[in-house]
């Protein structure tokens, strides 16, 4: 019995240093971050350098020469470069300025287009998505039209939703919605609105926030 004890004992070591070989060698290839789809491919191209030089050039378009719709093509450009290399610090970037540069016309028309587009791109990072939404929450308090305000709200919700890695924010602007409708007087809408999110499921919440929707929710439902 013993000599079969030590071949399979030898077997065994032999199959977990293979394994453990496998691993460490995938893990040379992959860069674990706080993706929700786990590992993520390294960048096949560092980007940095260029999304530098044409987010630099694009906010020259549009403080001196107000070529708003030029400075998001170059940098729609760049972008698309910086995503088929799988830098999605750089991608990330180039989104952001997009959408700022968006602003910086007051045409928030431009800004809903441009963030949709963003959203839509085949192979977006989550992290462009997240950085974008998330830039334009911020811009709501300024809108001070309610109807350019409830489409910002409407196209935000409908970029975040199904997207875990945003469902904090979808929760707030669901929240935000529901109110208005609430204001407008129309209490049954408001209380379907802020029924759509199952806030017990949304995990990156925090239990204070997670509380107070609860709340909302409670009352609005009364």
């Amino acid at each position: 019995n013993k000599p079969w004890l030590a071949v399979c004992g030898f077997f065994f070591v032999c199959v977990c240093v293979c394994v453990c070989g496998c691993v460490a060698a995938s893990m040379d290839t992959l860069d674990l971050n706080e993706r929700d789809e786990g590992p993520v491919i390294r960048p096949e191209q560092d980007c940095s350098e260029l999304a530098d030089q044409v987010i630099a050039a694009a906010k020259e378009l549009v403080v001196q020469g107000n070529l708003v719709d030029e400075a998001i093509g170059k940098m729609f450009e760049a972008e698309k470069k910086a995503r088929l290399a799988g830098d999605y610090v750089s991608c990330a970037r180039l989104c952001l300025e997009i959408v700022r540069a968006a602003r910086a016309s007051d045409d928030w028309e431009k800004v809903r287009t441009n963030l949709l587009a963003i959203s839509k791109r085949r192979g977006q990072f989550k992290q462009a998505v997240q950085k974008t939404v998330q830039e334009a929450i911020e811009y709501l308090d300024v809108i001070s039209d309610m109807d350019t305000r409830l489409e910002m709200i409407k196209t935000l919700r409908e970029i975040t939703e199904g997207k875990i890695y945003v469902e904090v924010e979808r929760a707030r602007l669901t929240t935000m919605l529901a109110r208005i409708v609430e204001s407008q007087g129309d209490l049954q809408e408001a209380s379907n609105i802020i029924q759509e999110v199952q806030i017990e499921t949304v995990g990156s919440m925090d239990r204070r926030e997670k509380f107070e929707f609860i709340l909302q929710q409670m009352r609005m439902c009364l």
